[in-house]
């Protein structure tokens, strides 16, 4: 649990960085790249045992989903998680500061 807990705040740490390289507000995940991560984590977990015939688990939500656990192994999270990929994020751009106008002034 210790490798993944450090591999998630490996990726805030990377993702941080690029906030600063590319003067973001924010990195904000395509719909297509959630979509493809998320299907492939469901694709992979169908064959657990988390999610196979007969488990009644609390892992799984309402539609039979496992959205908790990571169907591989911590190497594998591990290097799906080493860095931020900036195709599958859309760059919001900070706002320029504007000085806020003094009643008195």
């Amino acid at each position: 649990m210790v490798l993944q807990i450090e591999s998630q705040l490996n990726y805030l740490v990377d993702y941080l960085r690029r906030l600063d390289a590319t003067g973001s507000a924010a990195l904000d995940v395509t719909p297509a790249a959630q979509q493809r991560w998320n299907e492939e984590v469901q694709r992979r977990m169908a064959a657990t045992v988390w999610s196979t015939g007969g488990c009644h688990s609390w892992y799984l939500d309402a539609n039979g989903n496992n959205t908790t656990l990571w169907p591989g192994t911590t190497a594998h999270f591990r290097r799906e998680t080493r860095t931020v990929d900036l195709a599958e994020y859309e760059l919001v751009r900070r706002q320029a500061h504007v000085a806020p106008v003094r009643a008195d002034a």
